[in-house]
């Protein structure tokens, strides 16, 4: 009788966490999407693509400098 119930509860388990990996690579898939929507949308306008290329060169300057601080 419990050798029964513990089959069907690993089915049922199994079942379950396919579930749930289909579920979060679907989130992810979405996210990726929206994110690469967005980013097209940006590189489109010129304005946009100005400021985000300002935004992308402070980041990268301040990156070289905390490394070159840890260096020392």
């Amino acid at each position: 009788m419990y050798s029964q119930f513990l089959s069907l509860t690993a089915e049922a388990g199994d079942t379950a966490a396919g579930a749930m990996t289909d579920a979060i690579t679907a989130g992810v898939t979405s996210a990726v999407s929206l994110v690469g929507t967005a980013f097209d949308a940006i590189t489109k306008n010129g304005v946009l693509c100005i400021f985000l290329g300002a935004a992308l060169v402070r980041v990268g300057m301040s990156i070289f400098r905390s490394m070159k601080s840890s260096v020392r």
